[in-house]
């Protein structure tokens, strides 16, 4: 009987001890968060350029629960027209939202870069534009008080190809102009007009109005030139380009600039669910 008990304490014993070898059992992981997005594919292409601007300000859990107030009221929420996709570009969507409420930098760049080809089909036709609204004018400068000098650093870096002389951004969008192919000419002069004039008057809808008509003018006025006849006049466009475009410092075009952004951002409709989702996210990280 004593031999039984011994052999049974150390079969115990040498149960626990293999135990305390082996270590502690590891923790199960937890399920990996999903971020439910939009079904309709505006809505969710509108969620992804507010989280994507969000991303690359890198605003703080406080600074995103002020910006959740302060956007409250400001959305643009103008009827839009039908979507028109495919499971292709709704999934690179999907990937590219996921991507950036995770930060994860490896993937964002060619998600990105997938997306915007994606974009391009002919079969694909998203009414995601957004038109500044008047509360998000006026609510710009709360915002941009909230971010940090390093913030609009990093985001001014981010988007460094996106910025441009207004002068020089007139003699490119001129030469687009001259050789593109399009069905709206008219609308392609007037959206490169509006964008140049931004830079030019900033949040200021009635110097913006007056600058960008004087823009349209001049593309017409160019447009048609010959080659050889285009060669001829360039350096007299350019002269003339940087007389309408007036005596404007360069720190006051980076302003006007991120300004616009901000302004662009507040009137994004989808901009407080985004912020939830970064907070979740940013929740599920710690």
């Amino acid at each position: 009987m004593l031999i039984r008990r011994r052999s049974v304490f150390a079969a115990l014993l040498a149960v626990a001890l293999l135990n305390v070898a082996a270590g502690p059992k590891p923790k199960p992981k937890p399920p990996e968060q999903q971020f439910p997005v939009p079904t309709d594919l505006n809505d969710l292409s509108m969620r992804v350029d507010a989280v994507e601007t969000l991303y690359d300000f890198d605003l703080t859990d406080g600074q995103l629960r002020a910006l959740r107030t302060i956007a409250e009221g400001a959305g643009q929420h103008d009827a839009r027209s039908p979507a028109k996709g495919n499971a292709k570009l709704t999934q690179a969507l999907k990937d590219l939202y996921t991507a950036l409420l995770k930060s994860d930098d490896d993937k964002i760049g060619d998600l990105k870069d997938n997306l915007d080809d994606l974009k391009d089909d002919d079969d694909v036709d998203i009414d995601d534009d957004i038109d500044v609204t008047d509360a998000a004018r006026a609510k710009t400068p709360q915002f941009l008080k909230l971010v940090r000098a390093s913030q609009i650093g990093a985001y001014l870096a981010a988007h460094a190809e996106e910025l441009a002389d207004p002068a020089e951004q007139m003699m490119d969008s001129l030469n687009d102009l001259r050789e593109g192919d399009t069905d709206d000419p008219d609308g392609d002069a007037q959206d490169a007009a509006d964008d140049i004039a931004h830079l030019i008057a900033g949040l200021d809808t009635t110097k913006s109005d007056q600058v960008s008509a004087q823009i349209v003018q001049w593309f017409k006025a160019n447009r048609d030139l010959k080659d050889a006849q285009y060669e001829a006049k360039k350096a007299a466009l350019d002269e003339s380009a940087r007389k309408l475009v007036g005596d404007i410092p360069a720190m006051t075009v980076l302003s006007h600039w991120l300004d616009y952004e901000a302004a662009t951002l507040l009137s994004n409709p989808q901009l407080p669910a985004a912020i939830d989702a970064m907070l979740a996210a940013h929740a599920q990280q710690k």
